[in-house]
């Protein structure tokens, strides 16, 4: 008898975890399991059962939100990449900006003898250069009196500045960007044919110079033009 209500217990008993059956049979099992431990470990299994799928949709929705904050640090680290990037191309073009506004004296790789001043018919004297002179971004005329004091004056200002009874000495400075002097070398452009002729002083203002010049720092110098003396001086 006891055998026969475990199997009628055991049938019912899904109903009853499921919390279907009716009130009749509800009560019926209740009275078993009081009485069977063989039927009330069954039913804590079949609860367990039950359990399962909750767990697994649980587990799915914890891999779900995982895989979300996953994707927002991803995210979040891409675009501080992306800033780390941005600010340190801001850098590094800023500095190649001022490094390619500051001019850099070359004169010490300048071949001197690509360099000379040519007087025309009316006085006026002009610069010709070849080489990698002609590649010099600036050309700074530096003045000194004839004692080798340079004169401080402002370009725009110094010619008016200077004392007509002075002969006064240009130092010619070839200058260039480093970058630009460096990106020539790197691309092996050849300046041997380039050859530029331009005007430095009008006869105006030639006759308060006595010479002009090019200087290395070794000392090393060369007279590019010299004012012919007055008959009488």
């Amino acid at each position: 008898m006891e055998k026969k209500m475990c199997e009628i217990v055991g049938d019912l008993m899904p109903l009853y975890v499921d919390d279907v059956c009716s009130e009749k049979s509800k009560q019926l099992i209740e009275r078993h399991l009081e009485e069977c431990e063989t039927c009330k470990q069954l039913l804590e299994t079949m609860k367990l059962e039950v359990n399962i799928p909750t767990n697994k949709e649980q587990s799915l929705e914890d891999v779900k939100i995982i895989k979300k904050v996953k994707k927002r640090i991803w995210i979040e680290r891409i675009v501080i990449a992306v800033l780390v990037l941005i600010v340190t191309g801001s850098f590094l073009f800023g500095a190649l900006l001022r490094l390619a506004g500051t001019y850099k004296n070359m004169n010490d790789v300048v071949n001197m003898e690509s360099v000379s001043i040519e007087e025309d018919k009316n006085g006026n004297l002009w610069l010709l250069r070849a080489g990698n002179a002609s590649m010099a971004s600036y050309i700074m005329p530096e003045v000194y009196t004839k004692d080798g004091q340079p004169v401080r004056v402002s370009s725009k200002k110094i010619y008016n500045k200077l004392k007509d009874n002075e002969s006064y000495e240009i130092r010619i400075v070839f200058e260039e960007s480093p970058i630009n002097y460096y990106v020539q070398k790197l691309l092996g452009i050849e300046t041997a044919g380039i050859e530029e002729k331009s005007m430095f002083l009008s006869k105006k203002k030639v006759k308060k110079y006595g010479k002009i010049v090019m200087e290395q720092k070794d000392g090393t110098k060369k007279v590019l033009w010299e004012k012919e003396q007055e008959n009488g001086r």
